[in-house]
């Protein structure tokens, strides 16, 4: 026998011991002989309480009938390997204008600074009241 067939007879014993499926056929027998009684108390009663009481047979009869159970074969766990998460460090480096596009500036601009001071500011306001008279 394969391993599905083997586990399809293990745990649906009424399909190969006599013995488990005369039990199994005498409790669905009762269990329909109940539903059959609570249901002509509806007819000759009628109400709440008889009513749930064949909702409970019917549902006793549909328990108690055999069924046949699909085996479940157990299969190999396998399970993800564990890896320990890579941490990063970004150390931002603080921002300085002597490192940055601007330094050319120090160096080439009339005030030989990064600001106009002063005597740039005046220098370029005698060009421009020039300009502006002519």
């Amino acid at each position: 026998r394969t391993p599905i067939a083997q586990e399809a007879y293990r745990i649906n014993p009424a399909a190969t011991n006599a013995e488990v499926a005369n039990d199994e056929t005498l409790q669905l027998r009762i269990a329909s002989e109940q539903a059959i009684e609570s249901f002509e108390e509806i007819k000759a009663v009628p109400g709440v309480e008889s009513l749930q009481n064949f909702w409970n047979a019917r549902e006793d009869v549909r328990w108690a009938r055999p069924f046949f159970v699909p085996p479940k074969l157990k299969e190999k766990r396998v399970t993800r390997a564990k890896f320990e998460k890579e941490v990063i460090v970004v150390v931002k480096k603080q921002w300085h204008i002597d490192e940055s596009i601007f330094y050319p500036r120090k160096v080439e601009s009339d005030a030989k600074d990064y600001f106009d001071n002063d005597r740039v500011q005046r220098k370029q306001l005698s060009c421009d009241w020039k300009l502006t008279s002519q």
